[in-house]
């Protein structure tokens, strides 16, 4: 444990120096993030197992790995990208989000329906996952509009077009807050602050009181949810079940124990076969199995699907793979480009949350919808889709 923490401050360290003081970079929030996790499985009392080789090896290897990876990719030089995103395309963003609006409104009202005694939050929650009347889970391209949308408003905000954030960012808070999700609700908070920190609107003391704020809103859903009072949560219990179940959790599995080979890593394109018909096997759930003891949870880290499918050497190839991705977006996201600046902002979702989930590879689809709708305006503007032939606009004098 000693040699975990020393080697996080180090990962830290490094990383700031080499960042240009930038604590959003891939080796600063990894660190940081694994850092806070095991100060806290130190001090707060938690009656769970110690950890095993298998957790603080495997971590040792994830993280050192991705800190390497990244920090050699943000040595290499790269060309600058300048594009600018089109305002049409925005504004088409804009509206269908405003369009699609009441479908939420209807979800929600439907999922109220169902409200019992455990409370109008939780009935929220749970249609919201699948396991309301349709028993799908919600979702669907008008979210992935409602979240590039937002992100492209908050990047190019000014006086005079700050309503324009306003509203992308009500659709978005709204979104989770009607599906009462965590995840939205921290997902809006680390894009909006990497957003705004790359720009220089933000310093780290904003940050700090933004954690504070959204913590006490998670402790607020999570009263809400299970119909109790604000003070009737219990903050440590709230701490152990989302920060360190998941160390626990990973210690349950198997290296290489996956039924069929890399399910886990490649379910998006065991889905596609399936899909297609060309395979019979089922991707995964992205909804991972629950464990009832020692704690009960289904988080096992970022970790699971490479270790689950390959073991230890899955977890060194995915961790150098993914830190030299990592590494590679926010090298060009410090160039200044407003593309690479909002898919860092993505990016930065799966670093933070690296401690419960791995994100990624499990929603590989959805996140490729995601990066395809934040490039179409780029390329708008590259291509000039909506600016008319300027020869066409020239007045021929007699």
């Amino acid at each position: 444990m000693v040699l975990l923490i020393a080697t996080m401050l180090l990962i830290i360290g490094v990383g700031i120096g080499c960042s240009r003081n930038n604590i959003l970079s891939p080796s600063v929030l990894t660190g940081s993030v694994w850092l806070f996790c095991l100060l806290l499985w130190l001090v707060l009392p938690h009656g769970l197992p110690s950890m095993t080789w298998q957790v603080m090896g495997s971590l040792m290897l994830w993280t050192v790995g991705l800190w390497l990876s990244s920090m050699t990719m943000q040595s290499l030089r790269y060309a600058p990208y300048h594009e600018e995103a089109d305002v049409t395309t925005r504004t088409i963003y804009l509206a269908v989000s405003l369009l699609t609006v009441p479908g939420l409104v209807v979800f929600a009202m439907n999922a109220l329906k169902d409200a019992n005694s455990e409370g109008w939050a939780n009935a929220l929650r749970m249609a919201a996952i699948g396991r309301g009347d349709d028993g799908e889970i919600y979702g669907g391209l008008q979210v992935i509009i409602w979240q590039v949308s937002y992100m492209l408003e908050l990047y190019y905000a000014d006086k005079s077009s700050r309503w324009r954030v306003v509203v992308a960012g009500a659709i978005l808070l709204s979104f989770s807050l009607l599906t009462m999700s965590k995840w939205g609700f921290l997902s809006f908070f680390l894009t909006t602050i990497t957003i705004l920190y790359f720009k220089k609107k933000i310093t780290l003391r904003h940050i700090l009181i933004g954690l504070g704020v959204l913590f006490v809103l998670f402790v607020g859903i999570q009263a809400a949810r299970y119909a109790t009072d604000f003070d009737g949560v219990n903050k440590n219990n709230f701490a152990v079940l989302y920060l360190l179940s998941s160390f626990t959790a990973f210690d349950t599995l198997e290296p290489a124990s996956a039924a069929h080979w890399g399910e886990n890593v490649f379910r998006a394109f065991y889905a596609i076969a399936n899909k297609l018909g060309i395979s019979s096997v089922e991707p995964p759930s992205s909804l991972l199995p629950f464990i009832s003891k020692p704690i009960e949870t289904n988080t096992y880290t970022t970790m699971y699907p490479f270790f689950k499918d390959f073991g230890y050497v899955g977890v060194v190839v995915a961790a150098l793979l993914m830190g030299s991705l990592y590494g590679y977006l926010f090298k060009k996201a410090q160039l200044g480009g407003a593309f690479y600046v909002l898919l860092y902002a993505m990016c930065v979702n799966f670093l933070v949350i690296q401690f419960a989930n791995e994100m990624l590879m499990t929603s590989l689809l959805a996140y490729v919808k995601q990066w395809l709708f934040l490039l179409l305006p780029f390329l708008a503007t590259k291509y000039k889709v909506f600016i008319r032939n300027n020869k066409s606009l020239v007045k021929i004098d007699d």
